[in-house]
């Protein structure tokens, strides 16, 4: 599916966005499911053409720059993210408004919905207002 994707945008609560490059991720997936974990369409959320996605997921590549460190524990700890952006190969791009429960703690505003974890160096998140089970095991 990366293929014809040229990088992603993912944006938080606080409107930082951070890119992504397609040579920086694997395993993309952007849906709406069902309770039973069915595909169902995409609702509208404006006129501009932002769909509404409640299950994304991502594995973020470490590349072992020590940059990319920096990149990955910032994602990993603040758990903020509300928006991706598709920037297709063609020009082209798509918003999804992903699921969220913004919680604030210590004066800091989370997504509930957001859980992390490595896969050895690499991040993998997901985001669902859906319990899903062995989050580990879709990234294998």
């Amino acid at each position: 599916m990366t293929e014809c994707i040229y990088s992603i945008d993912l944006t938080t609560n606080s409107n930082e966005i951070l890119s992504i490059s397609s040579d920086d991720f694997e395993k993309l997936y952007i849906s709406n499911i069902d309770e039973n974990g069915e595909e169902v369409p995409y609702n509208q959320k404006s006129s501009k053409g932002e769909l509404v996605a409640n299950f994304f997921m991502v594995k973020i590549l470490n590349d072992i720059h020590n940059e990319n460190m920096f990149f990955l524990e910032r994602l990993h700890n603040k758990k903020d993210i509300i928006k991706v952006t598709l920037h297709f190969t063609n020009g082209r791009e798509q918003t999804f408004d992903l699921a969220k429960k913004r919680i604030a703690i210590d004066g800091i505003v989370e997504n509930k919905y957001e859980h992390t974890h490595y896969d050895g160096e690499d991040l993998c998140i997901i985001i669902s207002d859906k319990n899903i089970k062995f989050k580990e095991n879709l990234f294998a």
